[in-house]
């Protein structure tokens, strides 16, 4: 798996990890297993990871915090065999569909399951599905950061398309203006609404504004606004992995 592929699986892993700890709470031996999780994603042992989650699952059944964490841990796999053009993502993302469906029957309320099934539909090209569900995510928790930083993520990537989509001829340039319109106002109000949010960590800052940073030169081609929030993220949490990237891409911006 080639740097950057390997970079976007790590960090969409690191999210989940987030999602499970951050919305829970864990008993001791359970945390204990999601902070090596957590070390080993930084190390770039995602397969590893994967492991973790497998056999913490096969020791709790019936528990849905576990569970869950096993399903995203397979969208996540999902996305990275996708990215590298393996049609194996397809076998993963149904096989998440269908546990998603079992652990939704009995929790038609949780935030979790829904950003959890946002994300199946948009790895499946089903965006609109997507936001529904985060709609969905946000109507039984308002503020969910996670949600905020994945729905972020979400419309970053699709930005990203756009430019694709123009150069291979299978959108006008209107069409395109429009759909960028849309996604970079999306993601950059996404990940604006995640920082407004005091219960972040600085860790999860430093993310959130080099995520920000992507929007600003990728999809708004704003350098000095991008400069802006790597250097944030620099000064926030200089030696965490984000403050780290951001500092990377500091130095190869001009």
């Amino acid at each position: 798996m080639g740097y950057v592929k390997r970079l976007v699986f790590a960090c969409i892993m690191i999210v989940a990890i987030f999602t499970i700890s951050q919305s829970w709470a864990l008993d001791p031996a359970l945390e204990g297993e999601y902070q090596k999780a957590r070390l080993l994603l930084r190390e770039g042992k995602q397969e590893e990871v994967l492991n973790i989650f497998r056999k913490v699952a096969n020791e709790n059944q019936t528990d849905i915090i576990i569970n869950l964490g096993t399903i995203n841990a397979m969208i996540d796999e999902a996305m990275s065999l996708k990215a590298n053009n393996d049609p194996g993502w397809k076998r993963k993302i149904h096989n998440a569909f269908g546990d998603l469906r079992i652990i939704y029957s009995k929790n038609r309320s949780s935030p979790e399951v829904y950003l959890s099934f946002a994300k199946c539909y948009w790895l499946n090209n089903s965006l609109l599905k997507a936001e529904k569900s985060l709609k969905k995510a946000f109507y039984y928790k308002p503020g969910y950061i996670e949600a905020l930083t994945f729905s972020g993520d979400m419309y970053l990537e699709e930005g990203k398309k756009i430019g694709i989509t123009v150069f291979q001829g299978e959108a006008s340039r209107a069409e395109a203006r429009d759909s960028m319109e849309t996604y970079r106002g999306k993601a950059k109000t996404s990940y604006e609404k995640a920082l407004a949010m005091v219960e972040l960590d600085n860790e999860t800052k430093a993310m959130v504004h080099y995520k920000l940073g992507e929007v600003y030169l990728v999809l708004y081609d704003y350098k000095d606004k991008a400069r802006e929030q790597w250097d944030s993220a620099v000064s926030i949490a200089a030696e965490s992995p984000w403050g780290k990237k951001a500092q990377e891409r500091l130095s190869t911006l001009k």
